[in-house]
C-alpha cells in the first residue's frame, strides 16, 4: 500500500489519536507530500496506525490520519490476525513475523537488532513488489522468463511478476517488464 504524507506534526491530530499518547507538539520524521510504502497496519484503541520507514531510515508506527492513500493494493506477502484483548492491539495486518511472531511488534518499537533485521528483509521483499516511479531503469525482457540488466548487461531467469526486480550481479533495482498493474 502506498500513501502520501499530508501532515507531519501533531497540530491537527484527532482527539482519539491524542488520547493514545500522541501530542500536539509531536514532530514526525516524515516529509510532507512524500509517498511512503506501508509495511504493516494495526488497529489500536479505535485508530489505525501504519508501519513505514521515516526520513531517518527508521521503521515507525504513525497514525493513519496523517496520510492519504495513493494505492490501496495490499502486499501479497501480508497476513492478518484479530486479537481478543481490548487494551492491546485489536487487529494487525502485515508480513509474517509482524502478525505471527510473539513480541515482534513491541521488539521492533524497542529497536531490537534481530527484529530490525527481520523487518529489513521483509521491507526489501515488499519494496520489490510495488512499482517505484522514482526509479527510471527498466530491465529488458530477453525471453519469456529471462531479464537483462541495462546497467551491467547481465541476464537472469526469473518468474517474478512484482513491480521491481534486482539484478543479481550489480544489485541495481529496476522496473520489471513483466509487471502488469491492474
Amino acid at each position: 500500500m502506498k500513501v502520501r504524507c499530508v501532515c507531519n506534526n501533531g497540530e491537527n491530530l484527532s482527539q482519539k489519536t491524542l488520547d493514545i499518547g500522541w501530542t500536539k507538539q509531536t514532530k514526525m520524521g516524515l516529509k510532507l507530500d512524500k509517498t511512503y510504502l506501508i509495511y504493516g497496519i494495526i488497529f489500536y484503541k479505535n485508530i489505525f496506525e501504519y508501519l513505514t520507514v521515516d526520513e531517518y531510515n527508521k521503521s515507525f508506527w504513525y497514525p493513519s490520519e496523517i496520510f492519504q492513500i495513493i494505492d490501496n493494493k495490499l502486499s501479497s506477502l501480508w497476513y492478518y490476525i484479530k486479537y481478543n484483548k481490548e487494551d492491546f492491539i485489536n487487529s494487525c495486518w502485515g508480513y509474517y513475523e509482524l502478525v505471527n511472531k510473539r513480541n515482534h511488534h513491541s521488539d521492533l518499537i524497542e529497536r531490537e537488532p534481530k527484529d530490525i533485521e527481520i523487518f529489513n528483509i521483509r521491507k526489501k521483499e515488499m519494496d520489490l513488489e510495488f512499482s517505484d516511479d522514482s526509479i527510471k531503469e527498466k530491465a529488458t525482457l530477453a525471453e519469456t522468463n529471462w531479464l537483462m540488466c541495462p546497467i551491467c548487461i547481465d541476464a537472469w531467469e526469473t518468474i517474478s511478476i512484482f513491480g521491481m526486480v534486482e539484478c543479481p550481479k550489480c544489485k541495481t533495482i529496476m522496473h520489471n517488464p513483466k509487471y502488469k498493474k491492474l
